[in-house]
């Protein structure tokens, strides 16, 4: 059963509430400490993702699989980061299949909105791309709050989307920041490691080394830290909303223990 309570009194509390509250403004520092601290756990977990992604069948359950072991770690619990990827990879097959099909739909629709652009046809196309690019955003927002809930309740597929349709839109405002930190962050990871390869290609070329091992150096980097970083950003941002407006709400078994 989906359960979508928000606990107003929690707002109005004095003394503990208060502290709690302040603790909250050192969280955006917190995120480096615990993201650098278990970059380990989190680099191999992504690396399990992106082998798993390659067939894209298989890109929903291995969503699932890697948003509960960086929950889990989020957390400040222990994962074994490969039995615990494979087990909600296993556990989740059909609503992360059904979750990667409704992306799917939804990026495809935009692409080809965008891949017919045509100056000429602007005003038509217009009644198109504003409707689907709220839709892809709002859906977008949607993701970083339907994973994690998807590995952590007992909820049916109707339930995790109507849950993360309420989130995305109650919490707009936030969701929007924490939507750009998402990009912003992975176009500096990207960037950044675009400028070191470029820059020890530069440096290094002349000594006979081939450019192209930088080259190869810097995707293979952009790639694993570039998503790992904007990855574990997402389910840091979202979990403490989610554990509070869901207390009550079914847990699947292993999250009781």
């Amino acid at each position: 059963m989906g359960i979508f309570s928000f606990n107003q009194g929690s707002y109005s509390k004095a003394g503990k509430g208060v502290e709690k509250d302040a603790k909250t403004l050192v969280r955006p520092l917190l995120f480096f400490t615990e993201y650098f601290g278990k970059y380990g756990k989190i680099l191999l977990a992504n690396v399990l993702y992106l082998v798993l992604c390659i067939p894209v069948i298989t890109i929903g359950p291995a969503t699932a699989g890697y948003t509960y072991v960086l929950k889990t770690l989020e957390s400040g619990k222990h994962s074994f980061v490969a039995s615990d990827f494979f087990e909600h990879f296993r556990k989740n097959l059909l609503q992360g299949f059904l979750m990667s099909l409704i992306n799917l739909l939804v990026g495809y629709s935009m692409f080809l909105v965008i891949a017919n652009f045509n100056v000429k046809e602007l005003a038509h196309l217009q009644n198109f791309f504003m409707p689907l690019l709220v839709i892809s955003i709002l859906t977008a927002i949607m993701n970083f709050y339907i994973w994690p809930m998807m590995v952590t309740y007992d909820l049916s597929f109707p339930a995790l989307l109507k849950n993360g349709f309420l989130f995305a839109l109650i919490r707009l405002p936030m969701n929007l920041l924490i939507f750009v930190a998402f990009l912003l962050v992975l176009a500096i990871v990207f960037a950044v490691v675009y400028f070191l390869s470029a820059l020890l290609s530069a440096m290094f070329g002349l000594t006979g080394i081939d450019p192209r091992v930088f080259a190869v150096f810097g995707v293979i980097a952009a790639v694993f830290i570039g998503t790992s970083m904007p990855a574990f950003l997402s389910v840091f941002s979202v979990m403490p909303t989610i554990r509070k407006n869901m207390e009550g709400a079914d847990k699947k078994p292993e999250e009781e223990k």
